[in-house]
């Protein structure tokens, strides 16, 4: 190979390495910018029909299928035990995804009973701005833990949690079917051991 054919090779290599740089780049400045548009607010009862098109997307792992009653009834049972922890994340008014938490006062503790995002904006930083919303409310409740459960077999969602600080504490066999299990998970508040401390360091005096 003569020294201009090397040449010329090199320097299509190091074009395509910039390309690929500069194109890589981009994307995640237009996925910061998309993340620091994303508000999450209250659920208002205009979300509805958003909320259910979600759903309608996806299967439950016990095997059911949503209909829009169904999505209807889980809407009207969360808002009815705590209407205050039902979230949306949105932009521009398109609601992209949900969350339910909900708090247990009679234990001190928060489960979060659900989060689901919009199939073509997973991994854009939806679920991100929903936990952390979730995980701010059940702080100022005063909560010492806030737990779920998912698919024991779920990568994702199992990754997700944990990048949250959530750590899986043990799991229920047949939870949602036969043969598939869940693992819970739980995320402990360290505002709440920080407070407790401080309000035994205050008593202790």
């Amino acid at each position: 190979m003569g020294r201009t054919e090397n040449t010329y090779k090199n320097s299509f290599i190091i074009a395509t390495l910039l390309t690929v740089m500069v194109t890589k780049e981009n994307s995640e400045r237009k996925d910061r910018n998309m993340n620091s548009e994303i508000e999450v607010r209250s659920y208002c009862s205009h979300d509805l029909n958003q909320v259910k098109k979600i759903l309608l997307n996806y299967t439950s792992p016990t095997g059911r299928v949503w209909n829009e009653n169904a999505v209807e009834e889980m809407m009207s049972d969360a808002l009815k035990e705590q209407p205050d922890g039902v979230f949306v994340a949105e932009i521009n008014g398109e609601v992209l995804g949900f969350a339910i938490v909900i708090y247990r006062d009679w234990f001190n503790i928060a489960y979060l009973d659900y989060i689901q995002v919009k199939m073509e904006w997973i991994g854009k930083g939806v679920g991100h701005k929903l936990i952390q919303k979730c995980i701010k409310w059940v702080e100022e409740k005063g909560a010492r833990i806030l737990y779920t459960e998912t698919e024991k077999n779920n990568e994702r969602a199992n990754k997700f949690y944990q990048k949250h600080g959530f750590k899986i504490t043990g799991s229920i066999p047949d939870y949602y079917q036969e043969e598939i299990d869940a693992v819970i998970l739980v995320r402990k508040l360290l505002h709440f051991k920080t407070s407790f401390q401080f309000r035994m360091s205050q008593g202790a005096r």
